[in-house]
This record gives C-alpha cells, structure tokens and sequence, in this order.
C-alpha cells in the first residue's frame, strides 16, 4: 500500500535527529539524507498506522549510530519491529523523574555548559547559621 505524504515531507525531521550523528560526513550528507528518508518511508509503509514518525526517525538514529554503524541499508534490513523497539528502549532511557534530574525544581540552577545543578533543604543535615549584616560600614567606605 502506497501512502501519500500530506502537509510535507519529513527530510527536515530526519536533518535535525541525525544532524549531530559521528556517521555523517559533509562529502556523503546529500546522498544519506536522501537515502535516510527513503528509508524512512519505507519503514513507514511497513509500521502500524499508529506508530508516530519521531519514534521511526528516533529508532533509525540509535541504529544509525549503533548496530548499523552508518550504514542505511542495514537500517531497513533490521525492519521496522528493530527500528520501533530501540526507539521504546531510547525513549524509556530519556524518561528520567524531575525528581532525579533536578528539572523543575524551584532548587537548581543550570550553568551555560548545560549543567544543572540541584539541592534539596530537606536533605540538609546541618543547620548552620550566621549572624547577619547589622549595617556596620566596609572598612573602604
């Protein structure tokens, strides 16, 4: 069964999961994109109408840069039961509790490198305090 595409296509999706891939190189990047998509709708042909496009592209990358090892034919030769399993396993991997990463909490801070870091009131064993500032002058002022 033939699907038509409705509203695009999917290349810009493809370009930005596979973007920061170790498996693409700037000589090969047209032909894989245009392979990878191809792949894609291949793959798509095969998935159960439910099976959303960003799990496909997800499955495809984690192959992309694992099992295949840059390789798109070995992509479509795993199948589309391989490329939505590995896609469950990665989104399963990425489902981290705001707990855990600190996400959310009115105690972190992020840095510019991305880095976040956390602290929890509760978990603090020692209640140290000092005596405030009572407006005494700097010895420069």
């Amino acid at each position: 069964m033939d699907r038509i595409a409705i509203g695009g296509t999917v290349l810009p999706e493809i370009m930005e999961e596979f973007a920061s891939s170790p498996n693409l190189s700037q000589n090969t990047l047209p032909q894989s994109l245009l392979d990878l998509q191809a792949t894609f709708y291949r793959l798509r042909d095969e998935a159960e109408a439910d099976v959303p496009d960003d799990e496909i592209i997800q499955g495809m990358r984690t192959l992309f840069d694992g099992e295949a090892a840059g390789d798109v034919d070995a992509i479509e030769a795993l199948g589309i039961v391989t490329v939505v399993a590995v896609a469950d396993t990665r989104s399963q991997e990425e489902e981290v509790p705001p707990e855990e990463t600190g996400a959310h909490s009115p105690y972190s801070i992020t840095d510019d490198g991305g880095r976040i870091y956390t602290w929890n009131p509760a978990e603090w064993t020692d209640n140290v305090s000092c005596d405030g500032w009572n407006g005494e002058r700097w010895e420069d002022d």
